[in-house]
């Protein structure tokens, strides 16, 4: 039997235990616990050193700064890794940054260089500040002083008048106190949608009840970007819920194309930028996107104006017969599906989008300008009525901001633009006189010939007011469309018509716009045709007796006859210079006096007058969108003050007290007539430009970096920040996808030859392989 084994101080003398140790002595369970604790503690205690390694190895990989709308999203990602060198980029025919080398991450070192104390501080750029591409046109019209307008008198919004008023809104001065009551409104008008008619198209606000169109939620898609843009993080969680859960795209449902298109579509892609990347929001725009394209299965590839939404399968063998059509809802395409197609890569869509610009430059057209009725066909005239109106305007709108939007790459939809203004300052722009300010509108006519239009019937629509604001755009990007040197500029133009747009809501008792008027001469009778000679915009001079006449090289005697037109007070700026930026017009020049002054007499010019032909008014956009481009443009303060007491108008006769907003059925009267009705563009676009009008940070939706489509909803310019940023995201993605697909197939491709050597290890087991199995596989002595 073995002895145990002695310590090694066997041998040494034991003393007694003390009276401690006899009651403390320690157990074997008492050991294990003392051992398990120790371990636990130094296990605990090496996990909180690694991670602080960790942490400190990582600490210059950030998080995402704030997002200038708002933290919109609950996911929080990180940036990329900075690369060591700019990647060499060249622009495709779309727009999309091609990547000509490979870059790689930066070293692994980077993150302790950053965190030595040699390192040198950032440096913040500067703040942003405004800039004025068209400043020369500050001051081109002033505040009265006086206002003796029928809105003064009735509902006492008067221009210049800071007292408080009736509505208590005319002492509100600054800019950011408006914003915030503009901001309130927009919230007032979604209260009242969501209280009355959540998940339906729109609302009638007055009897408190849904409206259905296409049973798609257009107020809140339509809204997104708005409530985006004004900060209202809840309406936003609110619209987002509603899309991710109830937005259907429903096999069957038949649709107009144009409205879906540039309402949801566009809205849904909007919301996917400013969101900083919200998948979501892609992922609905694609679905649409792809129920929208069986509206191109053409002769010509125009768009037929309904289309019924089916599955993959069905889109496959349905086709339109071709049909007639409209250039508003034939032409408001290229935007939104050359968007989506950069997006996604989708060379269908992206084309699709486009090709209503090829069809236009086959089609007939009057001095540039196109027929109101077109055919799918092949784009022949069906309508030969002449008009940047109703059913027409944003044809004319998309090919300034097509060419803008794609970073003034598609020279196509410029060229029709250049040649359609053309046709426009020739036929169909009035300049007019009202006894106190000079103005100009667009009106309506006919087509005759290519060269022959009929006089114009001097009708003049709010829809048509969006024209100031396109005028300003292509000016803003150094666009000049002059019939000649003496014309009004762009610029001026857009003043122009921006003024005339604002006085249908000065000079009216609500001070709510009617929809369409119609002008005359105040001494009755029409007003005289155009005159497109060189001293058509001179103010005619004052004549004292017979003077020397100096020679104009621009007015010959031929065209020294006193105009019955209107006067200017500014000459036009010259065209661009070759650096591409926008010059300042010289000072005005006077016309020539003719040799025989003394003996003539001169008239001033035709003093014009409106009457209203509808008396309604449907909260539309288009005179505070070219204010907004008027304020953004020139920074002249007037603008604001027209805009704000725009608003009081609204706020005081159109807010409803159980939550949104309605339209009027008569602006004449004080208080006006009610009608029911919000339209979804109220939130979309009409308060969306108030709210931008007093936006005082120069860094929100710059104009040189976002284009708004006709609904107002901005995209990025191809080769922006933000574009850039999406197509990385994407970018990003797609690799990502694509290493996932290859380790899902090569997992797939391992199971698979596991899965054989299971099978055929079985048939060898069985004795049914053949040699040749067995040997490959080290078998052969089995059987």
């Amino acid at each position: 039997m073995a002895l145990k084994q002695q310590p090694a101080n066997a041998g040494l003398p034991r003393r007694a235990p003390t009276p401690f140790e006899k009651t403390h002595s320690k157990t074997g369970w008492e050991r294990f616990y003392i051992v398990a604790v120790t371990v636990s503690v130094s296990a605990l205690l090496a996990t909180l050193i690694t991670f602080g390694v960790l942490n400190f190895l990582m600490s210059d990989v950030q998080l995402p700064s704030q997002h200038a709308f708002g933290e919109l999203q609950g996911a929080v990602t990180l940036q990329q890794p900075d690369l060591k060198t700019a990647p060499q980029q060249q622009m495709d025919g779309r727009g999309a940054a091609a990547l000509l080398n490979a870059t790689a991450p930066a070293a692994a070192n980077t993150s302790l260089t950053a965190h030595s104390p040699a390192a040198a501080p950032l440096i913040q750029p500067p703040p942003a500040v405004w800039t004025y591409p068209l400043e020369y046109l500050k001051g081109y019209y002033q505040l009265p002083p006086q206002d003796t307008s029928s809105r003064c008198q009735q509902s006492k919004i008067c221009d210049g008048d800071h007292s408080c008023g009736p509505d208590g809104l005319g002492c509100i001065t600054s800019a950011k106190e408006r914003q915030d009551k503009v901001r309130n409104a927009i919230a007032w008008a979604w209260a009242g949608y969501r209280q009355h008619a959540w998940g339906h198209d729109e609302v009638n606000g007055l009897s408190k009840t849904p409206r259905g169109w296409f049973n798609m939620g257009l107020t809140i898609v339509d809204s997104l970007d708005t409530l985006m843009i004004a900060g209202l993080h809840e309406e936003v969680q609110q619209a987002r819920h509603w899309v991710a859960n109830h937005l259907q795209f429903k096999d069957g449902n038949n649709v107009q194309f144009f409205e879906v298109n540039i309402r949801i579509l566009g809205g849904l892609l909007s919301a996917y930028y400013l969101s900083d990347g919200d998948d979501l929001y892609l992922h609905k725009a694609q679905q649409l996107a792809d129920r929208l394209m069986v509206a191109f299965n053409t002769s010509s590839g125009i768009p037929v104006t309904y289309v019924q939404f089916a599955d993959a399968e069905g889109r496959k063998h349905s086709s339109h017969g071709d049909s007639g059509t409209n250039a508003a809802e034939a032409g408001t395409i290229s935007m939104e599906f050359t968007t989506i197609g950069r997006l996604l890569g989708r060379d269908d869509m992206f084309d699709a989008g486009n090709e209503f610009w090829y069809v236009l430059m086959t089609s007939q057209n009057f001095s540039g300008l196109y027929c109101m009725g077109l055919h799918t066909q092949d784009g022949h005239c069906t309508d030969p009525k002449m008009s940047i109106g109703s059913a027409a305007d944003s044809m004319y709108e998309y090919m300034i901001k097509q060419w803008v939007l794609s970073n003034k790459t598609q020279e196509v939809p410029l060229q029709l633009y250049k040649e359609a203004m053309v046709g426009v300052r020739k036929f169909l722009l009035r300049h007019i006189y009202d006894g106190t300010a000079h103005m100009s509108f667009v009106s309506e006519a006919r087509g005759n010939s290519y060269n022959d239009i009929s006089a114009t019937n001097d009708r003049f629509e709010h829809l048509t007011c969006f024209a100031g604001g396109m005028f300003l755009l292509g000016r803003m990007h150094n666009i000049s469309t002059k019939l000649h040197d003496d014309d009004f500029d762009d610029g001026e133009v857009g003043a122009r018509i921006g003024r005339a747009c604002y006085e249908m809501y000065h000079q009216v008792p609500s001070g709510v716009a009617p929809d369409s008027i119609q002008y005359t001469r105040a001494d009755g009778g029409t007003l005289p045709p155009n005159d497109h000679s060189a001293r058509s915009r001179m103010a005619p001079p004052k004549l004292k007796g017979p003077r020397k006449r100096t020679q104009h090289k621009k007015a010959p005697a031929a065209a020294a006859k006193a105009p019955e037109g209107d006067a200017a007070v500014q000459q036009a700026p010259k065209p661009a210079d070759a650096a591409g930026a926008v010059e300042k017009p010289e000072q005005a020049k006077r016309a020539p006096k003719p040799e025989d002054a003394a003996q003539q007499v001169q008239p001033g010019p035709v003093i014009a007058k409106w009457s209203q032909q509808s008396s309604a008014d449907f909260l539309r956009p288009e005179a505070i969108e070219t204010l907004f481009y008027l304020w953004r443009s020139s920074g002249d303060p007037i603008y604001r003050e027209w805009g704000w007491n725009m608003f009081r108008g609204f706020e005081r006769w159109c807010r409803l007290a159980s939550g949104g907003y309605a339209t009027l059925n008569n602006v004449n009267t004080v208080p006006p007539g009610i009608a029911d009705k919000m339209e979804s563009f109220f939130v979309a676009e009409t308060l969306k430009y108030f709210y931008m009008l007093f936006e005082e940070d120069p860094t929100v939706l710059p104009l040189d970096q976002w284009v708004f489509n006709t609904e107002a909803h901005p995209l990025p310019i191809w080769g922006s920040a933000a574009d850039k940023k999406a197509q990385e995201r994407l970018r990003q993605r797609r690799l990502a996808q694509h290493k996932l697909e290859q380790q899902r197939h090569a997992e797939a491709e391992a199971l698979r030859e596991q899965e054989a050597l299971q099978q055929r290890t079985q048939q060898v087991a069985g004795g049914k392989g053949t040699p040749k199995d067995r040997d490959g596989y080290g078998l052969a002595g089995l059987v």
